[in-house]
Formats: structure tokens, C-alpha cells, sequence
């Protein structure tokens, strides 16, 4: 998916992260485990987005928008 093998990485941790969180939400959508999931993964998130910008920020010729 990126070129960055480092993203990919966080991007798979983030993928198990969700489904994890999601089969746990479908049987208990209100339980403490389920919201700790969600956080770790609303975290998890939150750093890939940042490891996302500081890749493009450190890309040589930006793409053109």
C-alpha cells in the first residue's frame, strides 16, 4: 500500500487493532475491554496519520495537488 515498509507495518497494526476492537464490539459494544480497544486503537491511528505527514514532508519532490 505505501512505499514506506515502515507504514505498512503500522498500517497492518492498525488493521488487527480494528478487527479486534470490532469482534469485541459486536458482543459487548459497551464493555471496558471494548473501550480500551477502541482508544489503543484511536492511538495507534493518531500515529500512523503522523508517521504519514513526516513521510510526505520528507519526500524529495512533493506531488502536485
Amino acid at each position: 500500500m505505501y512505499k514506506e515498509p515502515h507504514l505498512n507495518v503500522k498500517n497492518e497494526e492498525c488493521n488487527k487493532l480494528w478487527h479486534k476492537w470490532y469482534e469485541k464490539f459486536r458482543d459487548d459494544p459497551k464493555g471496558e475491554e471494548t473501550k480500551a480497544l477502541r482508544k489503543e486503537w484511536c492511538k495507534h491511528v493518531d500515529e500512523l496519520n503522523e508517521m504519514i505527514h513526516q513521510a510526505y514532508l520528507d519526500m524529495p519532490h512533493k506531488p502536485q495537488m
